[in-house]
């Protein structure tokens, strides 16, 4: 696994620019990433020092199809 191809990309939400006025930021990573490479990615990436990393997966919203009935 590459190091530069973990991180996908920053998550812009109201509730992510609060957390990262507090020094919290998020991102989206690839699936079978780690705690520890994901933590490797971003000191690398960034040049910080990472005290903690919390994960979860989110699982994509469902779309209903509605067929219009033909007159």
């Amino acid at each position: 696994m590459d190091i530069q191809n973990i991180i996908i990309g920053p998550i812009i939400t109201e509730k992510s620019m609060k957390e990262a006025g507090k020094g919290k930021f998020t991102f989206a990573v690839i699936k079978s990433a780690t705690k520890t490479t994901i933590k490797k990615a971003i000191n690398q990436t960034f040049g910080v020092n990472t005290t903690a990393i919390q994960t979860t997966i989110s699982k994509g919203r469902k779309k209903e199809l509605v067929k219009k009935e033909q007159k």
